[in-house]
């Protein structure tokens, strides 16, 4: 029996983006994740897209290294793996509150004019 191979982040994308329904990103942060090529494992801290359309992930280590310090490295989208919830086992989806800062579904009264 052979393993039904998962779809690449980028023909996830493309096919989101037929949809119109684009997530922009596969991983969510705090996911454990491990590199196909060098087997560095850790969990998902941050992530960026670059003007190339270029995803990016930091992975850190779960121990320190011998000398007590913090290994983190940054690996494409496509590289990447997800190995299992990490610490975001167990947690629910906290409901979306409109608090300081960040995108709003609509802008502050105060930027409203009658018409």
């Amino acid at each position: 029996m052979t393993k039904a191979l998962s779809p690449s982040p980028k023909a996830l994308r493309k096919a989101f983006r037929a949809e119109k329904t684009c997530p922009l990103f596969v991983f969510e942060l705090g996911d454990e994740a491990k590199d196909r090529i060098t087997g560095f494992k850790g969990i998902l801290i941050s992530r960026v897209e670059h003007l190339n359309g270029c995803i990016r992930y930091e992975l850190q280590t779960q121990k320190l290294t011998e000398d007590g310090k913090i290994n983190c490295l940054w690996f494409d989208e496509a590289e990447l793996k997800r190995t299992g919830p990490g610490i975001n086992k167990g947690k629910k989806a906290a409901p979306k509150e409109e608090g300081p800062g960040g995108p709003k579904t609509a802008p502050p009264a105060a930027f409203h004019t009658p018409r």
